[in-house]
Parts: C-alpha cells; structure tokens; sequence
C-alpha cells in the first residue's frame, strides 16, 4: 500500500470516527433523558382515553376513527352513547 492511499483512506477514517463519537454522545443523552422522564412520572401520557364531552359531541365518530385501541372494531352503531 503506498503513501497516497494512506491520504485518501485518513479522511474516511476521521469522518467514521467522528459519526461513531456523535452518535454514541446522543445515545447517552437519549438514555438520561429517558431515565429522568421514567423517574418523573412522564413515561406515559397524561390521559391514554380522552374524556369525551357529550354536550359538545355531534356523532362524527372522529374520536373513535382516531382512538388506536378502537381500530378493528367494526363500529357500525351510530347511537353516539355507545362510543
């Protein structure tokens, strides 16, 4: 191998190294921002079923079409009090 593949294969190699540093920086900052979410509480959302006002509610069925533990469930009721 002469020198001048040494000078081609340098840049790859800084580059590489560079990427693999970064990428495992933001690895560790992804991990103490999740442990610090899980320890506040924050790992799940604040609601994980809406509460729906049925004053306000005009039977479109868009918050069943939106609900992903609803999908699948052959909604063919259009009594708004079964949703």
């Amino acid at each position: 191998m002469s020198q001048y593949h040494f000078y081609f294969l340098l840049p790859v190699v800084g580059i590489l190294a560079l990427y693999v540093f970064w990428f495992r920086r933001d690895q560790q900052i992804n991990a103490r921002t999740r442990v610090a979410a899980v320890e506040a509480g924050l790992s799940e959302p604040a609601s994980l079923h809406p509460l729906i006002d049925r004053n306000r509610c005009i039977g479109c069925k868009s918050c069943v079409y939106a609900c992903p533990q609803q999908l699948g469930q052959g909604w063919a009721s259009t009594d708004p009090k079964l949703w």
